[in-house]
């Protein structure tokens, strides 16, 4: 029988444990949002298809190379899969999943365990985390490349045996990240960073030459297709560096970031919960900048200055884009957790009973925090009017539909707007063919006509023997029917 706690075996386990569940969470999560809530696509999801299925090495067009690593990825899940919603947020999925396992050991390497865990958990059950990762965009680039930038550097920075393994990975990342809008802005910060603290400088003055000579090598390599759709398009090159068309007004986009990040007395709107932060991870933050200016000698601590100083102008240009603020957000949340149980313990140094019952309203807390978190990304994208009306789910409809029909292929009656997206669709699916709106549909085959398209056909004569809905109040006939007389 054990006399201590620290000899039951699961208490030894603990944070294993904790890890497992965290992931287990994860999972469930994401392949509950990706497939049921909200249960359909936005206008974004269906450009990306577009682009992604695209791709071809013959034809590579230069504007293709803005996001290129995630197109192919998209593209190589339409080449498994088809185009489905599920292959369409697939990569999203992997990347959200690879994010979650970059964001504990980054965590790991930066605080004590305990604190590692519970701000995995609470970040990674915030509404912007979950939209991110089943989002079929390349939105989820902004969580996934800023986490493994800086845990490949930190690997760099600590690790003396297999140094090169790593620098190697960290070149790569560097060079794939640039194809991402804005993340030039990490670089640069990380890159500040490391000029401004003498400990950072000091490690970089002794890597090898040689070894860094031949991972540039390997990074321009990489670079090559982004090189020269900047030499074709140079105009490339200003959507890279966040460079608006027109520069917004002073006001709004004042109003947008107060909305987007301290409306929380405001109604929900658009794609993503507004505000994407709740008071209580607001508040941690807080206390996480002032554990930050009381840690500013370190390393971790100029990053995060630079970063958000880098982020700045570019959160007042573009006030959607919040997810480009999720790294540095993180950081700030787990040194506010860090700061909250280290000023509890310092109270009571040496009394063990205090201690622990300071876990409970903390534990508290932290399971609040994280029901509320996906309480709230569930229940807003399900039930919230102008955040479900973002969505489309014709495509699912679609699926299902081709699924009971026998003859196949069936065609397709679209409207010149829809006609890239179900192209990409049929590129995949030999069951269906497109018709576009200059052409008649067949006379004696059955088709199918979307409902934008149906209001803008002209289809005398022909009654529709069934019309496929959704579950909505209001625009539920979304795909009609037309059968051959025969049948």
């Amino acid at each position: 029988m054990p006399r201590y706690i620290t000899e039951y075996a699961l208490y030894r386990w603990r944070y294993h444990i904790g890890y497992a569940l965290v992931g287990l969470l994860v999972g469930i999560l994401l392949v509950a949002a990706a497939l049921y809530v909200p249960g359909g696509l936005r206008d974004e999801e269906l450009t990306a298809v577009v682009t992604s299925s695209e791709l071809s090495p013959l034809s590579l067009d230069p504007a293709s190379a803005i996001d290129l690593p995630y197109s192919l990825l998209q593209h190589v899940s339409f080449m498994l899969f088809g185009v489905t919603t599920f292959s369409i947020k697939l990569p999203s999925l992997i990347l959200g999943l690879l994010s979650l396992v970059g964001i504990i050991l980054l965590l790991r390497h930066w605080f004590h365990t305990n604190v590692a865990v519970i701000a995995a958990l609470l970040v990674i059950t915030t509404s912007q985390f979950i939209f991110s990762s089943q989002d079929g965009t390349p939105t989820i680039m902004y969580v996934f490349m800023p986490t493994w930038l800086l845990l490949l550097a930190l690997k760099v920075s600590r690790q003396s045996s297999r140094r090169s393994f790593w620098e190697f990975l960290l070149v790569a990342a560097l060079a794939l990240s640039l194809y991402t809008p804005l993340s030039i802005y990490v670089i640069l910060a990380l890159g500040s960073a490391t000029l401004l603290h003498p400990h950072l400088r000091y490690i970089v003055g002794r890597l090898s030459r040689r070894k860094l000579l031949a991972a540039s090598v390997m990074g321009l390599m990489l670079l090559s297709p982004l090189i020269m759709a900047l030499i074709a398009q140079p105009a490339i090159a200003l959507t890279l560096l966040g460079v608006p068309d027109t520069w917004p007004n002073i006001a709004d986009s004042s109003a947008a970031i107060i909305e987007t990040h301290f409306g929380f007395i405001l109604a929900d709107a658009g794609e993503q919960a507004q505000p994407v932060y709740t008071l209580p991870s607001m508040l941690l933050v807080l206390l996480g900048v002032v554990h930050l200016f009381k840690t500013k000698y370190t390393a971790r601590s100029y990053i995060v200055i630079s970063w958000m100083v880098l982020l700045a102008p570019i959160i007042f240009i573009y006030p959607a884009k919040t997810t480009i603020t999720f790294v540095p957000v993180m950081l700030l949340i787990a040194a506010g957790i860090d700061e909250l149980l280290h000023r509890w313990y310092s109270l009571f140094p040496r009394n063990p009973y205090a201690r622990v019952a300071g876990l409970l309203p903390v534990t508290l807390l932290v399971v609040g925090m994280a029901l509320t978190g996906i309480e709230r990304y569930f229940y807003i994208h399900r039930y919230s009017p102008p955040v479900v009306a973002d969505f489309s789910n014709d495509l699912s409809l679609l699926e299902g539909e081709l699924q009971d029909l026998e003859n196949h292929p069936t065609a397709l009656l679209t409207t010149q707007a829809e006609l890239p997206f179900y192209q990409a669709v049929a590129k995949y699916n030999d069951a269906i063919r497109v018709v576009p709106p200059d052409q008649s549909p067949p006379e004696d085959q059955q088709f199918i006509v979307t409902r934008s398209a149906f209001s803008g056909r002209e289809l005398a004569g022909k009654e529709p023997a069934r019309i496929i809905t959704n579950g909505r109040s209001a625009k539920s006939d979304r795909l009609y029917l037309y059968k051959t007389t025969e049948e």
